[in-house]
């Protein structure tokens, strides 16, 4: 539960400021981001794009991670239409994480990020 909630404040972190440009997650792009660990140690992250890859019929934006985190190395996401989807190693398909286009109240569940 506490991973599901630090990699929800990461992503809504990253989508927040990448809502900005044209470009979802431009090669280049890094993200710092931390978080802390079982002991309350400071963990620290740095997810970064570094290139754009046809993955599963998408063209996506790659995002490699830094060290051991939650979220898998690499990372493959693509935006269409407002909504930015992230492909996940659990469901093995595309699933949404964010619509630029909610509104106060509105709410979803990001499906693929851990199994029960």
């Amino acid at each position: 539960m506490k991973l599901c909630f630090i990699s929800f404040l990461f992503f809504n972190t990253v989508l927040n400021l990448s809502a900005q440009n044209a470009d979802f997650a431009p090669v280049g792009t890094k993200w710092y981001y931390s978080e802390l660990d079982f002991a309350l140690r400071d963990i620290p992250h740095i997810l970064e794009s570094v290139g754009k890859e046809n993955y599963q019929g998408k063209l996506c934006s790659k995002l490699v991670s830094s060290g051991v985190g939650p979220l898998p190395s690499p990372t493959y996401v693509y935006s269409q239409n407002d909504t930015v989807y992230f492909y996940s190693t659990l469901t093995n398909q595309f699933e949404m994480l964010y619509d630029f286009t909610a509104e106060v109240g509105d709410q979803w569940v990001v499906g693929g990020v851990y199994s029960v």
